[in-house]
């Protein structure tokens, strides 16, 4: 196990971020990185939240991308205590922005820190105490009480994201329909498949060329890809709107309609 603190240094925590919007405390946040082009943090991460936001509720937001930089995990955190608009899905200011800055090589260290924030940020209470932080040191200090298990890859839980397979099937679909190659559209789908993992990347690219799709909605227990009811397991397991799923019959990822 090692702590979250571990992958922060004080230099990278910022007690009140000044900007208002996502754009800037990316920036803001970004600068307080050393030995790394910022500049391209910046344009990755940006690029990046143009496609989905990376807020993840309770007033939490997760910017990241996926660069070169020599270390596992690069880490920097921000609070805002007039809220930061990041887009976020229950349309709520973010007050505590985690960026992060990882390598192509420690894509299951990722996945790990994602599950860990998830866990701990989900209770009010730990929430309110980080937000509550007065100074550098007791915010690290909190910081410390998350946990990250350190796992090999095949133990690895992955995150991946029903917005995310949406949105990379609908750019393979536009790709599908052009006569020649957009240098713009290339660059958001390579965005987008930088954050799905290996195994769930090379299902979706069979999908795609099975079925043209890899991804549909379950309405009523029923999977519209195959039209096929799901088992009363399967049925119960799926509940939280944005999770991915594979349907038993056809293989197809599957997920709850979105609103």
């Amino acid at each position: 196990m090692k702590k979250l603190s571990e992958f922060i240094s004080p230099e990278n925590v910022l007690i009140e971020l000044t900007g208002s919007d996502s754009e800037s405390a990316i920036k803001e946040l970004a600068g307080t990185f050393e030995n790394v082009n910022r500049d391209v943090i910046v344009e990755r991460v940006l690029h990046r939240e143009s496609m989905d936001s990376t807020a993840i509720g309770h007033g939490i937001a997760f910017p990241h991308a996926r660069i070169e930089t020599g270390k596992g995990l690069t880490i920097a955190v921000g609070k805002s205590s007039k809220g930061i608009d990041f887009n976020a899905f229950d349309k709520k200011p973010v007050n505590l922005v985690f960026l992060v800055v990882w390598q192509p090589s420690t894509p299951i260290l990722f996945t790990q820190l994602f599950s860990s924030l998830i866990k701990n940020f989900r209770k009010q209470d730990f929430r309110n105490r980080i937000l509550s932080a007065k100074n550098k040191v007791e915010m690290i200090e909190l910081l410390a009480t998350i946990k990250i298990k350190v796992i090999e890859e095949a133990e690895a839980e992955i995150v991946c994201t029903a917005s995310i397979l949406r949105k990379l099937q609908d750019l393979e679909r536009k790709r599908m329909g052009l006569k020649r190659k957009s240098p713009k559209l290339e660059k958001e789908l390579e965005t987008l498949r930088s954050d799905v993992n290996g195994d769930y990347l090379s299902r979706f690219d069979r999908l795609m060329k099975r079925y043209g799709t890899a991804i549909v909605d379950v309405a009523d227990g029923v999977c519209q890809g195959c039209y096929m009811n799901l088992s009363t397991g399967l049925k119960n397991q799926i509940k939280y709107r944005n999770h991915v799923y594979i349907c038993e019959n056809c293989s197809r990822f599957i997920a709850l309609k979105e609103d």
